[in-house]
């Protein structure tokens, strides 16, 4: 059964707070977080900070979807034409911010895994597409099918 876009909710610049909350939860442990910041209760207290700078781009250039207003799981797109951001779009979605609360170190480490994973996708998708940047389910529903469902849904 297809369910057009319109059964969903449409994430707005008021979820944002729920969003960090739920994507700092739903990858507290991710491998690719804890390659980047090892200290949980760093990643714990400050992660949010990178997470904002993705999210608020999806929100601006992307499509942003939550099977409900309760914010239990997101899928988050935004357009090849938007994810690399302009130093000016990094300003102003926080990065000045990610930087002071994170340090050079961490934000170091984040830029190298994010450069690799560019070069790889330019040399794999040359079209025009929607990149996933964000499939997180609250962490007590994790294996229960809603990420599938927000897929699914959707294509």
């Amino acid at each position: 059964m297809k369910v057009e876009l319109s059964d969903l909710y449409k994430i707005t610049k008021q979820d944002l707070k729920d969003v960090l909350q739920l994507i700092e939860r739903a990858f507290i442990n991710w491998s690719l977080a804890v390659a980047i910041e090892p200290d949980e209760e760093i990643r714990r207290t400050k992660a949010h900070y990178f997470y904002a700078l993705s999210i608020k781009n999806s929100l601006k250039f992307g499509k942003a979807y939550a099977l409900t207003p309760k914010i239990e799981g997101v899928v988050m797109w935004v357009h090849s034409d938007y994810y690399e951001m302009s130093l000016w779009q990094l300003i102003k979605n926080g990065a000045l911010k990610a930087l002071y609360k994170l340090g050079a170190k961490t934000i170091k480490k984040a830029a190298i895994c994010m450069e690799f994973a560019e070069k790889t996708k330019a040399n794999v998708m040359k079209e025009s597409h929607y990149s996933l940047t964000w499939l997180g389910v609250e962490p007590e529903l994790q294996k229960k099918g809603y990420g599938t469902k927000q897929i699914l849904k959707l294509t």
